[in-house]
């Protein structure tokens, strides 16, 4: 609005509650009235389902103009994610043939048709059997019951197991998921005195590693996600019936691991692999030497190495041999179509020590493979990191 006094142009705009109404005689109304009419909406819209059964229709117009729609946003309840999204147009723009506009919309029905399809199959896939299902800034967390000749509640994070219980009253404290009794872990701790031992795992998991906690251990488990933390309290068993203590720090593990003094494990599980997206900060080699500042002279460290898409088995034969520790690959493929062995995973486990002796026990040294070096395969280092070149071709 003008004040008091002043002129105004005879062309110029006058704002009425928004609007910008165009002075007669002005050369800018039928530009703005033609582009009106091309910002009209086109019967484009995109079309998004969550899990929930929550639909949302946004015309495909709206994107064109951030400035004035604003953000365009579907708002997720706890637990809630997107399952499906899809283009579609139910109406063509009047003046087209009315068989074109008929093909139009019978095409967009048959779109919407199919999203509603995909909504209520990815329902139930993602929410059959599920007893605790909670999001957090790192992804949605489940937890699903199953059965196959043995019931067993799993852990997912995303879309990847994080370990499991066996449910029967006389297996809830079995090795179980990747932690089976052949698996680089299993062969491990029964390598190992019954001495009481300090034991750290970055990853926590569904807690399912503390099966081979005895009496007078010390654990202290390393977890990122606080919904982790809360599943593995609330519907798994495996802390409260550990034989030794524990303790869970909340946070990343390797910063968390370099604030501490040093904590003197006898074993050292980095855990955090399993999933198709790597945390590469644990795999370098300042991370090593911290991991190194935190290990007995005589400790052992364990790599989680099973990975769909990347071989971390050089990275793993540099670090050892940065630090002059021995390693070895301990590959486990059970295979049981039913009962307790079925929930075993198939498993690539690293161990890494300078105590030759666990190296050379029975249980370690009949499976045990070297790791051989790669050529011309750098350290990583926080300043380089390379995972394209670990990708499996396969």
């Amino acid at each position: 609005a003008a004040e008091e006094g002043e002129d105004l142009d005879e062309n110029e705009g006058v704002v009425i509650e928004g609007e910008v109404v165009e002075a007669e005689g002005s050369d800018d109304a039928d530009v703005d009235s033609a582009d009106d009419e091309q910002d009209e909406p086109t019967g484009a819209y995109i079309f998004m389902a969550t899990a929930f059964g929550t639909v949302k229709k946004t015309p495909l117009v709206q994107f064109s103009k951030p400035r004035s729609s604003g953000l365009i946003a579907l708002k997720l309840e706890e637990g809630d994610t997107l399952i499906a999204a899809a283009i579609t147009s139910l109406f063509l723009t009047i003046g087209q043939p009315p068989l074109m506009r008929r093909v139009a919309r019978g095409i967009g029905l048959c779109v919407v048709a199919a999203v509603g399809l995909l909504s209520w199959q990815g329902v139930r896939d993602y929410t059959v059997g599920v007893r605790f299902m909670e999001r957090d800034f790192y992804g949605v967390v489940r937890t699903r019951d199953s059965s196959n000749g043995s019931e067993f509640r799993s852990m997912i994070h995303g879309a990847i197991s994080h370990g499991g219980q066996l449910l029967g009253e006389d297996l809830r404290m079995s090795p179980s998921s990747y932690f089976g009794p052949t698996s680089g872990y299993g062969r491990l701790f029964a390598s190992l005195s019954d001495e009481p031992k300090r034991v750290g795992v970055i990853g926590l998991g569904a807690g399912a590693l503390a099966v081979y906690a005895k009496p007078g251990d010390h654990w202290v488990f390393y977890e990122i996600s606080q919904a982790v933390v809360r599943a593995a309290e609330q519907e798994f068993t495996f802390l409260r019936g550990m034989k030794g203590t524990h303790e869970i720090i909340i946070g990343d593990g390797r910063l968390a691991l370099d604030r501490e003094p040093p904590r003197q494990f006898d074993v050292l599980a980095i855990d955090a692999f399993s999933g198709d997206s790597i945390p590469s900060h644990l795999i370098t080699k300042e991370a090593m030497e911290i991991y190194m500042k935190h290990l007995k002279p005589n400790g052992t460290i364990v790599f989680q190495a099973t990975n769909r898409f990347v071989d971390l088995m050089p990275v793993a034969r540099n670090l050892a041999d940065a630090h002059g520790l021995s390693v070895v690959l301990i590959s486990d493929s059970p295979r049981f179509d039913y009962g307790p062995g079925y929930w075993l995973a198939m498993t690539d486990q690293v161990i890494m020590t300078r105590n030759t002796s666990i190296l050379a026990a029975k249980q370690i040294e009949s499976v045990g493979q070297d790791i051989p070096k790669r050529p011309g395969f750098p350290i990583f280092t926080d300043d380089y990191i390379n995972l394209l070149r670990l990708l499996k071709r396969s």
